[in-house]
């Protein structure tokens, strides 16, 4: 299924990037440890060049310019990097020239999320826009139905858990 939405997705996959080259370089492992260094630590960070680009923090997000580039987000809820917020996509756009015009309106951006909420496409949370992940593209994981133990994996952390009640709520069902 080919979404409207579709026209940005490059700009949510090089915000994935950056973001990324960001966290390497700063040697951090994930955006819990981003958001501490920036707005947590002894003194709050403006303004950080990494590879070329020129990061500018502000309230929530980041503008980016690099190569003649230049991206404008916040950061997102839980593990989405980038929300969408209508204007700054449209803000986006129409810095970098986008053969999109008509998206060059927050407005119409944001008439178009509304339409993608309303079909399930996307879900709305404080103002900003997030995809959703169409059914047919998830999977029910095989659990073992017997065991003491589990150990969870991501990236370089890892976690044993033993068996208990919440651990069964969502192992077993």
């Amino acid at each position: 299924m080919k979404r409207w939405f579709g026209k940005f997705q490059k700009v949510i996959e090089q915000v994935a990037v950056l973001c990324t080259d960001l966290l390497e370089n700063l040697q951090l492992k994930d955006k819990t440890e981003l958001t501490k260094y920036l707005y947590m630590g002894k003194q709050r960070v403006w303004e950080l060049n990494i590879n070329g680009v020129n990061y500018k923090f502000h309230g929530a997000g980041c503008d980016a310019y690099y190569e003649n580039k230049y991206i404008q987000w916040d950061f997102g809820r839980r593990s989405h990097w980038c929300c969408i917020d209508p204007w700054f996509i449209a803000n986006t756009l129409k810095t970098n020239r986008s053969e999109y015009i008509q998206f060059y309106d927050g407005d119409f951006i944001k008439s178009k999320c509304e339409e993608a909420v309303i079909k399930g496409e996307m879900y709305c949370s404080n103002g900003r826009y997030y995809y959703t992940i169409p059914l047919e593209e998830t999977f029910k994981p095989q659990f073992p139905e017997q065991f003491d133990s589990i150990i969870i994996e991501h990236f370089n952390d890892k976690w044993k858990l033993l068996r208990n009640k919440e651990v069964n709520c969502w192992m077993v069902g």
